[in-house]
């Protein structure tokens, strides 16, 4: 599930996407540089605690939002 958010006021508006999701899912669209190196042994961690995992990400959303795609957020 995501949602994209305006932040600001009318003059300097500035737009975020937040996501939510499996793990295993967020990890393949997420940038790479931003994921901790030890996600996968903290996941499993939890996993195999009796844990729900949900994973979350952000980013700001740089263009028009009446007309970008979802790929492109």
């Amino acid at each position: 599930m995501s949602v994209v958010c305006k932040i600001g006021d009318k003059n300097d508006p500035q737009h975020y996407a937040y996501a939510k999701g499996s793990p295993e899912i967020m990890v393949t669209i997420m940038d790479k540089k931003s994921v901790p190196s030890n996600y996968a042994e903290v996941l499993k961690e939890y996993t195999s605690n009796g844990f729900r995992v949900l994973a979350i990400a952000s980013k700001k959303v740089v263009g028009n939002i009446k007309t970008i795609t979802r790929e492109e957020v």
